[in-house]
């Protein structure tokens, strides 16, 4: 099946369950920020930016805890292990990324690089499917979309839902992909 320059496999899905959840759970956590800074600013400034601050990033407290336990999971790894400092700079890190995908990609820029199939430089190269993992959607591959894009090359990064169904409840999906690239 030929496809017109820049058509997308079947058309990418309209709506995301995921970003639609994501984007719900922003809002509430926003309300929760908003609440707090109104009951304790007038108490106490500082506790009210903590709490602020302790309300939104609160993800990165459970991603803390992992970390101190990475010593104890390593046993009999024969991999160097990670200094403090490591560990410190890899959990900033991820703290980061958790907001730049969970925050930003995927409740808001899952559509930004459409599917690609056709267009200049891709007819008759080798292309790319992208199966996001559990909890993701499309939005997750946006940096390698746009690199994918950059260089001319066919990809479909597809969308995994329902969220949370079996992964055989989505091989009609990424069998359509494949076909499709």
């Amino acid at each position: 099946m030929r496809q017109a320059p820049g058509a997308i496999l079947g058309g990418m899905p309209k709506s995301s369950t995921l970003a639609r959840l994501e984007a719900a759970i922003l809002l509430g956590v926003a309300v929760a920020v908003v609440a707090w800074v109104s009951w304790m600013a007038p108490r106490s400034p500082v506790l009210a930016l903590l709490g602020a601050v302790a309300i939104a990033l609160g993800h990165s407290f459970f991603l803390a805890a992992e970390f101190l336990l990475v010593p104890l999971t390593r046993r009999g790894d024969p991999a160097p292990a990670a200094s403090a400092r490591e560990l410190l700079r890899a959990w900033w890190v991820e703290t980061w990324l958790d907001v730049v995908v969970f925050a930003w990609r995927q409740p808001f820029r899952w559509r930004r690089h459409p599917d690609r199939l056709a267009g200049p430089g891709v007819h008759g190269r080798r292309g790319v499917v992208l199966v996001h993992g559990i909890v993701c959607n499309r939005g997750f591959w946006n940096p390698w979309l746009a690199r994918l894009e950059a260089q001319g090359c066919a990809f479909v990064a597809v969308n995994l839902e329902p969220v949370f169904a079996s992964i055989d409840d989505h091989l009609e999906c990424v069998d359509k992909a494949v076909a499709g690239v």
